[in-house]
């Protein structure tokens, strides 16, 4: 095998050929094959893997939302406001995964992978306007400042938050 086709190769799969080169022999075609089977395979997993985490995650906010719900029926509305606001964020988390393939660390990683799916799809735009309600109002209003009037409006974000996280889900492909 050439170097000048090793680069053609992904990279954990040019260390491999790089290294057998180095060391004086060399790659048949059949060999090549080889390689390349073995990087798809990984290739396989790591997709398999990824789809893993992505639902992992999409449960995740799933029980938020479950935990959402039964602190607003123990009339914990300021809990269950950043609950549901949790679950719409971890669903973001997960769309941004399935997506990037990176799950943001932060919030505002979050939000700008969210804008920027917005951008290269615009079927993600039906998420924009629900997120940044959530964020604003259950996180910021309701949860740290105690502004959860009207109350109903709350509620009704609050219950409405499964359907953001099946939309979230629906786009990821999962």
């Amino acid at each position: 095998m050439h170097m000048s086709r090793v680069m053609a190769l992904p990279n954990f799969a040019n260390k491999i050929a790089s290294s057998i080169i180095s060391a004086g022999l060399t790659l048949s075609a059949v060999d090549q094959n080889g390689l390349h089977y073995a990087v798809a395979a990984i290739r396989e997993g790591n997709n398999m893997t990824m789809t893993g985490a992505v639902e992992t995650i999409f449960e995740d906010a799933t029980q938020l939302h479950r935990s959402a719900l039964e602190r607003l029926e123990a009339g914990d509305i300021r809990d269950a406001a950043e609950k549901a606001w949790c679950a719409a964020k971890r669903a973001t988390d997960a769309l941004n995964l399935a997506w990037t393939g990176v799950e943001p660390e932060k919030t505002p990683m979050t939000t700008r992978g969210l804008n920027e799916l917005v951008r290269q799809d615009g079927r993600v735009d039906i998420l924009i306007r629900r997120y940044y309600t959530r964020m604003g109002s259950l996180h910021g209003e309701c949860f740290y400042l105690g502004l959860c009037d009207p109350i109903e409006t709350t509620e009704r974000r609050i219950r409405e938050t499964d359907q953001y996280i099946e939309d979230a889900r629906i786009l990821s492909g999962n």
